[in-house]
């Protein structure tokens, strides 16, 4: 009888494996039969998450399936954080957030992600940039970002400039430039010398700023001294 337990002690994890599992990864994974509406859902990042990660689910964009990792809309959210937060997420999924760079890594390790960056100005106008390949690496490794394969949607290319940086905030500096481009732009990104997009920096409500930005910027689109209305920054796996 002992045996036996010790067996079925050592057989248990392997079974475990085996079973079927309806936790989503991803919000690919959310939607795989019926439409659903965008919301926010509970995904699982890796197997040995149990608690789970709460993400806002795009069904409508280009076919859908995006996991939503960073939305900003009215500034009701201050991005100008410290490293944990960055690391471990903030804000609220139904509203403007940062899922987390751990999150965001662990979903993307496998290269097989692509991005899409959503843009509105304060006219109604909007515009959309896609990247084909897109991925983060681990805190070791700074959270560095991969990015290429840009596809125009009118917003232009203002991601490739920060391909293979590190992510860096005001109390973690890891950019390219002598001085803190987070401390400086008042943001957290993967900031070279500095940016083409300060996607985290201070909401403007609109306002034309100064030529040495801090705003919500996107360069190829409205330059860098218009802050956009509206940015909406998500991933799902290449088809």
């Amino acid at each position: 009888m002992k045996l036996l337990s010790f067996l079925l002690l050592l057989l248990l994890p392997l079974m475990a494996t085996c079973l079927p599992t309806t936790r989503p990864r991803s919000c690919h994974e959310v939607e795989q039969s019926v439409s659903l509406p965008n919301e926010v859902y509970t995904i699982y990042p890796t197997r040995f998450d149990l608690k789970g990660v709460k993400v806002f689910c795009d069904f409508d964009t280009d076919r859908g399936r995006w996991t939503v990792f960073q939305k900003r809309f009215n500034g009701a959210v201050h991005f100008y954080q410290p490293w944990e937060s960055y690391r471990n997420g903030f804000g609220d999924p139904a509203g403007e957030y940062w899922l987390g760079l751990e999150t965001l890594h662990q979903l993307t390790q496998d290269g097989n992600y692509q991005l899409r960056v959503d843009l509105e100005d304060f006219d109604g106008n909007r515009v959309y940039a896609l990247y084909d390949s897109f991925s983060v690496d681990a805190e070791c490794d700074g959270y560095a970002l991969h990015v290429s394969g840009f596809r125009d949607g009118g917003a232009g290319d203002s991601l490739a400039y920060h391909d293979g940086m590190k992510f860096s905030t005001f109390d973690r500096d890891q950019d390219a430039s002598n001085s803190n481009c987070a401390q400086r732009f008042l943001g957290g990104f993967w900031y070279n010398m500095c940016y083409h997009t300060n996607p985290n920096g201070i909401y403007q409500w609109g306002r034309v700023i100064d030529h040495f930005s801090n705003g919500v910027i996107w360069l190829r689109w409205r330059g860098n001294s218009y802050s956009v209305r509206s940015i909406v920054m998500m991933v799902r796996p290449r088809r």
